[in-house]
Order: structure tokens, then sequence, then C-alpha cells
């Protein structure tokens, strides 16, 4: 197979602890090898439309090198898909004294519950409007908490709708995500910058992948496009690496993965989800990191996928109610 000449990032290499150890075995000299779960594959695996009836083809194994030299296939564990979503994800950064933090939070909604949680967004839009005097018309959590874009709000008046879609994100009918990284320095290189960044969407399109495959729920996964409304080009070179990983094929459960969806920031519902979740999990970090009062709280949108780099690089799981702040970053915390 002709190798990919496809500009790509290649992941950081961070495998979960239950297949860290898991082997195969040499189709020719029979012995037990270590799954290189990072081995470069040929080409990213995509699904390939079938021209001989509806639905793909798709990748379901991958290829390792035995230390005999003979290259071996490996076939994935397989699952049924029960059905699609959509997870969309915001960005946020932080950076403070010492301290540079970085995260992604996402949001997928159960497709026949759309229209529900359609309508008490629009609720909320609408209230927004009359409230704000028509300055703003659409939710994004920075705009409602600054000054410039509604200058004569109090404060608690902002937070009340910080706090109003959170409520609505809080709800079983919407899958939430969320991963962090930090890197801790006075002064971080563009170069570590570029590394926390790729580190941190890695880790968190392969959790996501994985909770969704696992439960029989295939992603697309969704990017906010760059601001002059081009393709997120970070992002799909970053997609292309981890697609020739063998770690996203085997979470891919043999579900179709399609190539990731470019939005405008705030045009869809998950959009404008994830960004409530991204703007109060950044804001609750700066508050416990300064020593601020602490005015907003994870725990108001509900249970979570929440995982996280530590100080020692280590990629933390701890899902719950609630940012896990102290088994993350060690901070006095309940989580």
């Amino acid at each position: 197979m002709k190798e990919s000449t496809a500009k790509h990032r290649n992941p950081p290499k961070v495998v979960p602890t239950e297949l860290a150890e898991r082997l195969f075995t040499c189709e020719k000299c029979g012995s037990e090898q270590p799954i290189d779960w990072f081995a470069k594959q040929p080409r990213p695996a995509e699904s390939i439309a079938s021209n001989v009836s509806v639905g793909f083809w798709i990748p379901i194994s991958f290829s390792n090198k035995c230390a005999c030299a003979h290259l071996n296939h490996i076939v994935i564990e397989r699952k049924d898909t029960l059905g699609r979503m959509v997870i969309s994800a915001d960005e946020s950064f932080r950076q403070l004294d010492y301290i540079y933090m970085f995260l992604y939070a996402g949001c997928g909604i159960a497709g026949d519950k759309r229209a529900g949680i359609q309508s008490k967004i629009n609720a909320l839009e609408k209230r927004l409007a009359r409230d704000s005097g028509g300055l703003l018309t659409s939710f994004h959590a920075k705009s409602i908490m600054s000054g410039k874009s509604w200058p004569k709000a109090t404060r608690a008046m902002r937070l009340k709708y910080i706090r109003d879609m959170c409520k609505i994100a809080n709800s079983k009918y919407v899958l939430r995500f969320v991963t962090t990284g930090s890197l801790y320095t006075t002064r971080a290189t563009a170069k570590e910058m570029k590394l926390l960044r790729d580190r941190v969407f890695s880790a968190y399109t392969i959790r996501t992948l994985e909770r969704c495959t696992n439960g029989g729920v295939a992603p697309t996964f969704a990017f906010d496009q760059a601001q002059n409304g081009s393709k997120n080009g970070w992002a799909e070179e970053c997609m292309i690496g981890i697609r020739r990983s063998p770690l996203f094929i085997w979470f891919t459960r043999g579900a179709h993965i399609p190539a990731i969806e470019h939005v405008a920031p705030g045009s869809t519902i998950e959009s404008k989800l994830a960004d409530c979740l991204a703007f109060v999990t950044a804001r609750e970090f700066d508050c416990r990191i300064s020593g601020k009062n602490i005015d907003v709280d994870t725990q108001w949108y509900g249970y979570s996928q929440f995982s996280g780099f530590n100080s020692q690089a280590d990629l933390i799981f701890n899902d719950g109610v609630g940012f896990p702040w102290r088994h993350v970053f060690g901070m006095k915390a309940k989580r």
C-alpha cells in the first residue's frame, strides 16, 4: 500500500492502562509481542463508500511488526453501532503566573431529543436578547460575561445565564466530555504550547471515541472553523495523525467515523453547550488557582467524562459530577 503524504501531526503517545500491556501473537514465529499502539500506518484509517451496496468499507485491522521482522495484521474487537451523534467541541486557554492550562470540552445530544434541547436554548436566547436590549441574541459565555458586550448587566444577571445554560446541558440526553492539560512554567515556548495543545486534542479525541463506541454510538467530531471561516487546518492535521495510529482503529470498534465537521462558532446547539462547558471549567480553574471568589461550578453541568494530565504528564480519568481538581491538579477540593 502506498504511504499517504497528507500533512499531519503525530499524536502524543498516551495509551489507556487496560491496553498498555496487551500482546499479539506473531503469525510467523509464534512469539508474543507487545502491541505498538502508535506504529504509524501507511494511510489514515478512513471509511470508503461502497460501490456495490449502501454503506462503507471500514478498516478493522492494523499492522504491527514483530521482533522477527514479520509484519502482522491485527484484527480489532468490533461492536454493533446502535446510533450516531455529532460531538461538537470548544477550546479554552488560561495563563497564570506559573501555569498554562488548555482544555477541550465537547457535547453531543441524542438525535431524537435535539428538538427539546433546541427549544430550551431558543427560550434562553430570547430572554437574553430582551434583557440585553438586543446587544446579545445568541449564547456566547465570554460575551455574556463581558462588560463591553453587555455594559449594563449586573454580575448576578450574567452568571444566571451561564448557570441556566449549564442546567440545559445537565440532561441525561446530553453527553459531556472535558479534557485538560497544563504546563508548569513561568514562560512556555511556542514549541511547548503546540505540544500541549496536540496532547489535549489527542487525549480528548481518543477518550470521546472510546466512550462513544463502547456504548454503541458512532461519533462525528465537530470543531470550530478558523476565524476567517475556513477549515480548522490544525484540527485536520491532528486528526489525520490520530487516524494513522492503531489506537484510533481499535476504538472505532468497526464503526464508520466520518471526516471532522468544521462549524461556525455557536452555529449549532451542541457548539453552544460546549462553549458553556469550556468557559465554566476554565473560569473555575482560574478562580481556584488565583484565589479569587469561585463564582461558577463545574457541578452545574452534571455528570461528565473528565480526563486531564497531571503535573507528571500522566493522563487521569475521573468521571463524575464536578471536575476532579484534586486528582488532576492537586487542589484542595472534594474531587
